[in-house]
Formats: structure tokens, C-alpha cells, sequence
């Protein structure tokens, strides 16, 4: 017996078709011999929220008002080229540091004095290209400089390959409205585009005012956790190529243990002439915490990001203990800094 169709249904299919929620694959999939620009930017702003003293377990004699601002921006630009090639990572990437650079300032006010100093950073890996090759065996990249120019061998230690962004995407196809998570460590890559860039503030009486030398991300914060989520918005038509725009939204928070750095400073600290003192670093506890919002665009055919930004809060809390003698005085002491403001990312990869 022939079954017949209703004309009706018939008509109606390609409507039914129509109503079927298509799917995006949104994965890291760069075509071999692919050249990318690329810009990282990331910037903040704080104040001082809140500020508690102990001095031999009791409040100071002296009234501690403090007032302190600061604002920093650190930024990176890299030329990638992606020799060869894989879905999910790079076998082999070329990595050229064009420009590497930190700005910001810092003002206080303090019961000693107050003190103003603007803030200006560098790398030497400016102007060096690096080579990361995957090694299977391994299960990671090695990194050497590209054989046309070598630099400080230290200067590789920290760099990591993935400035792609590839912690940030869904591990299965998804339909516009769809969520998914996001491990929190993915945001490592975000706070601290390339790893440890070596970037250091050139000034060292601004150097030593910021209790350390070293203004990078990548080693202050080894481990976050919380809930980072991503949405699929929609998928746009971007100059006749398809980009899937994606909502970022971010709730991390991380501690570290300073205690060592915060000692190295204090031993490299210039006294005034005459004037002796020995501190000692009991504990230094630092913890960081951001609320982000944003959006992540990606070229779905051409298998990499075309831009990131994120913005929101942050905040900062930094405990710390230590004993100090000074001239035959003996004291401890215990303060609290907890600051609060605002933080910005704006990632940019252009073809070339």
C-alpha cells in the first residue's frame, strides 16, 4: 500500500527544519602556515578599603589614617605563527615578543609622610622570538629561542605557549542560548597572558617602594578557584566570516604565600645612613578575588580568537606578620591592607 503525505506537511517541512537549533563547533582548529597579531592588555585601578595595625599585640599610639591609589597596565604584543598545526593546540608555534610593557602610578598617604611615583616596566624577551615544540613524548612544549638570536635561557622559564584562549572554550558543539563551565585555572591564561613575560619595573627606588620586582601575574597567582561560565549569544557575520560571540562570566578567587618574596625585599631595602634595623618576615598572605563580565569572539572557521573583554571588580587583601629590631627596639607587627576597585581586559588577533 503507497502512503500517501499530506500536501500540508510537506509544506511545512523546511519551517520544521528551520525550528531544529543548528550546532557551532567553537575549538582551536588554525590552518598550517597561519601568522597572527595579537594584543593583550590588561588593567586595573584600586583604592584603599580598610587598614588594621598591630604593634606587640595593641593598637598603635599614633592615628594610622592612610589613603592609598594606584593603577597599573601591563601589555603584550606577539606576532604567532603556527608552523604546523592541530585541533585542540599548536605542534609547533613561533612566537615573536614584539612589545612588553607595564605602566601604572601610586599615590599614599601615610602618618610618615606621603609619597607619590609613577611606574614604568620592560622585558628583555622584547625583540626575541621563542619556539614552543610540542613533545609528545613529554607531554609538553619545549622552549628554546629561535636560532637567529639567543637570549638569557632564564628568561624562558615561566612562558607559556597558550595565548590562544583555548582554556575559555566548550568542550562539546553547542546551539545559541547554550551554557557550559569553565575550569577556573583557564583564567590563569587571561590574568596573565604568555605566563611570566619577565617584565620588571625599570626604577629601582619605584622597585623598592613596591615591595618586590616582580609585577608578574603568572607568579602571584598559581591556583584559582570558583565558577567561570560561558553562553553561546549568537553567531555573526563579521566581514563574511562566521564569529560566535560568547558571554564570559567570572567569579574567581585565589591566594599565595608571599612571605618569601615580601623577605627578599626587605633584605634588599636601602636604610637611611646610620640607621640599623632587622625585619623579619613571619608570614605574608596575599588573596585576590574578581567579578568579570564580558564577551569572548571567535573566528569558528578560521579556529582562533578575534577578540576578548572582560570587565568588573577585584579585589586584594594582604596580610602580613613580622618582627622588626631596630636600634635595640624590639617590636612586632601585624597589618591587614585590603584594597578594592576595578579591572579591564582587552585582548585583540588579527590575520595576517
Amino acid at each position: 500500500m503507497k502512503r500517501i503525505v499530506p500536501i500540508a506537511a510537506l509544506a511545512a517541512a523546511p519551517f520544521l527544519i528551520a525550528l531544529v537549533p543548528s550546532e557551532e563547533r567553537v575549538q582551536f582548529s588554525v590552518a598550517e602556515g597561519l601568522t597572527l597579531e595579537k594584543s593583550f592588555v590588561v588593567k586595573g585601578e584600586m583604592k584603599l578599603t580598610d587598614y588594621n595595625m598591630l604593634m606587640n599585640g595593641n593598637p598603635p599610639p599614633m592615628d594610622m589614617e592612610m589613603d592609598i591609589t594606584s593603577s597599573f597596565e601591563q601589555s603584550a604584543d606577539v606576532t604567532d605563527e603556527y608552523p604546523r598545526a592541530a585541533t585542540g593546540r599548536p605542534s609547533k608555534l613561533k612566537r615573536t615578543f614584539n612589545d612588553l610593557a607595564m605602566t601604572g602610578s601610586t599615590a599614599s598617604v601615610q602618618p610618615m609622610g606621603s609619597m607619590d611615583f609613577d611606574l614604568a616596566g620592560s622585558s628583555a624577551l622584547e625583540g626575541f622570538t621563542v619556539i614552543f615544540d610540542w613533545n609528545e613524548e613529554a607531554g609538553h612544549y619545549d622552549v628554546t629561542y629561535d636560532e637567529a638570536k639567543q637570549g638569557d635561557a632564564e628568561l624562558l622559564d615561566g612562558l607559556e605557549e597558550d595565548m590562544d584562549l583555548r582554556g575559555l572554550l566548550p568542550t562539546a558543539a553547542l546551539s545559541v542560548g547554550d551554557t557550559y563551565e569553565i575550569a577556573p585555572k583557564s583564567l590563569l591564561s587571561v590574568l596573565a597572558p604568555g605566563g611570566n613575560l619577565s617584565i620588571q619595573i625599570d626604577d629601582a627606588e619605584a622597585r623598592q617602594a613596591t615591595m618586590g620586582n616582580d609585577v608578574n601575574m603568572a607568579d602571584v597567582l598559581t591556583d584559582l578557584t570558583g565558577t567561570v561560565t560561558g553562553e553561546l549569544l549568537a553567531v555573526r557575520d563579521v566581514e563574511g566570516r562566521k564569529v560566535a560571540v560568547i558571554r564570559i562570566l567570572v567569579d574567581v578567587e585565589g591566594a599565595e604565600d608571599m612571605t618569601s618574596r615580601m623577605q627578599d625585599a626587605m633584605d634588599s631595602a636601602e636604610l637611611p645612613e646610620g640607621m640599623e634595623m632587622q625585619m623579619s618576615v613571619e608570614s605574608a598572605d596575599l588573596e585576590l578575588s574578581y567579578k568579570l563580565e564580558g564577551e569572548l569572539h571567535w573566528d569558528l572557521a578560521g579556529g582562533h580568537f578575534v577578540a576578548l573583554e572582560l570587565k568588573g571588580e577585584a579585589t586584594s587583601i594582604v596580610d602580613m606578620a613580622m618582627s622588626m629590631d631596630a636600634m635595640g627596639q624590639q617590636m612586632n607587627i601585624e597589618n591587614t591592607v585590603s584594597m578594592g576597585g576595578t579591572s579591564e581586559i582587552n585582548f585583540t588577533a588579527t590575520r595576517r
